[in-house]
């Protein structure tokens, strides 16, 4: 996956519950995929004030999307808190399109450096 260049917007419509809080292109946008943490607390701050679910297109969770319903269109906000909960890393990459997808990365584990009288090379 690539990064996502270019700028974002998070758009809410509340006339539309159903197209919940999603992610679009914007040249006047305030984010950009240099800080995605600063998307995800805006999109956090959308949540909040309007109660909306996530929209499965713009936000995408490892593991979970592929076990969703395809006949769904909203991540429950709640799966979000949960990812972060456990480490997961946001990033703004490009998804189905050209869109602009958050990606949450699952977390990095660091690995004990092995010894080096443990390994024999031949």
């Amino acid at each position: 996956m690539s990064k996502f260049e270019g700028s974002v917007t998070v758009r809410v419509t509340k006339s539309r519950p159903d197209l919940g809080v999603r992610l679009i292109r914007d040249p006047n946008g305030k984010h950009s995929a240099d800080d995605p943490q600063a998307l995800l607390d805006a999109a956090k701050a959308a949540v909040k004030a309007t109660g909306q679910d996530l929209d499965k297109w713009s936000f995408y969770l490892p593991g979970f999307n592929q076990k969703f319903d395809k006949a769904e269109k909203l991540v429950p906000k709640k799966l979000f808190e949960e990812a972060e909960k456990e480490g997961a890393v946001p990033r703004l990459v490009v998804g189905g399109f050209g869109k602009p997808k958050l990606y949450f990365a699952a977390p990095v584990k660091t690995v004990k450096k092995s010894d080096p009288d443990d390994v024999l090379n031949f």
